[in-house]
């Protein structure tokens, strides 16, 4: 006697579903990391400019009496290999040396829309804490370095000093 065997090859209606749910799934957690992941990278990159920069302003000031003027820093730039910021100053991607006073310091902003993409050098000052916004009168050869980065919600401002 012979069994009748209806058995289709192929999927069911469900099979698909729950696979096109799964892979929508996958999508939308690829979709919400690899901005993070871009911003993180970015940040990182500004973090080792900065850590650069600092590294080539105290080599300089190591072998001169001086603290560096704005054409110094021009200088010390083109000779720091930086991959994210330049010397073209106020504008997108700059990189300053403040002529404020120390004595006004407090909590300081930078002053343009892209606030993740300066850096700017106060000259005798420290920061007040690690990663703070805040930097306060230092040493002769002391500099506080200000630089942002970004966040999910916008940025954020820190200070690095030497």
């Amino acid at each position: 006697m012979k069994i009748p065997t209806n058995r289709h090859q192929g999927f069911t209606i469900i099979e698909v579903l729950i696979v096109l749910a799964i892979a929508g799934l996958v999508m939308t957690m690829v979709f919400v990391a690899v901005p993070s992941l871009q911003r993180n990278s970015r940040n990182t990159q500004r973090r080792t400019d900065v850590s650069a920069l600092i590294a080539s302003v105290n080599e300089y000031m190591t072998h001169t009496v001086s603290l560096p003027v704005q054409a110094d820093l021009d200088d010390i730039i083109d000779a720091t290999n930086l991959s994210y910021y330049d010397k073209s100053g106020p504008v997108l991607g700059g990189v300053n040396l403040a002529t404020y006073s120390t004595a006004t310091f407090g909590s300081w902003t930078f002053p343009n829309s892209h606030p993740h993409d300066r850096v700017v050098l106060f000259m005798k000052a420290k920061c007040v804490a690690p990663d703070s916004n805040q930097a306060t009168n230092g040493a002769h050869k002391g500099f506080a370095v200000f630089y942002g980065v970004e966040t999910a919600t916008g940025f954020d401002t820190n200070c690095v000093d030497n």
